[in-house]
């Protein structure tokens, strides 16, 4: 494997189906919005709560990713019939991808559909493992994300970041020049993409 974990069982353990965790599969139904403002609508610059992100590539294009400098541009994800999108989370903080939903000029106005499945560890899980597991990472250096002892457990990082989604009080900071404000919830914190 190409992040060099010794343990082959290292994710599955992870995942385990015998423990709960928040995975979730969605379906979800975009309608036109008419003479609704649609920019205002759809979901900005993010990166996903998740460990994995999977979603079926579609022709009406909505999905845009960008680097993580700051004048980075939005591209749109082209489509490929048959293909899956795999976007790394939060959870793996590793390369996060930052995504944008938000449907070209033209093809807005259209009623669109989206499945999308993501995958989070068990709920015991402590997030901050995967660094201690992967000698790659470590080479590369890659920091920690929490100091030792305070890292959540999967659970209470879903938990707190669905709580912290969208709650403009809570932005610890706003900077225009960047095009990114934060959130901060706990341990928790998230950063939008603008």
């Amino acid at each position: 494997m190409a992040l060099e974990i010794e343990d082959e069982d290292f994710f599955v353990k992870l995942f385990g189906y015998e423990n709960h965790d928040e995975s979730r599969a969605r379906w979800m139904q975009y309608y036109d919005t008419g003479d609704q403002d649609e920019q205002a609508l759809w979901l900005g610059g993010h990166q996903d709560l998740s460990a994995l992100s999977l979603l079926f590539s579609q022709p009406m294009a909505s999905l845009q990713v960008r680097d993580y400098a700051d004048d980075a541009q939005w591209r749109y994800v082209p489509y490929i019939p048959g293909a899956m999108i795999v976007n790394a989370g939060e959870i793996m903080r590793w390369r996060l991808s930052i995504g944008s939903v938000q449907p070209p000029a033209d093809q807005r106005g259209h009623d669109r559909s989206a499945f999308f499945y993501f995958t989070v560890p068990n709920d015991k899980v402590v997030i901050n493992t995967l660094l201690e597991e992967s000698p790659v990472l470590c080479r590369a250096g890659v920091q920690k994300w929490f100091k030792e002892g305070e890292a959540p457990t999967s659970k209470e990082w879903c938990n707190n970041r669905i709580r912290v989604t969208g709650q403009k009080a809570l932005f610890q900071n706003q900077n225009a020049a960047l095009n990114r404000e934060m959130e901060r919830i706990g341990t928790v914190t998230t950063t939008w993409y603008r």
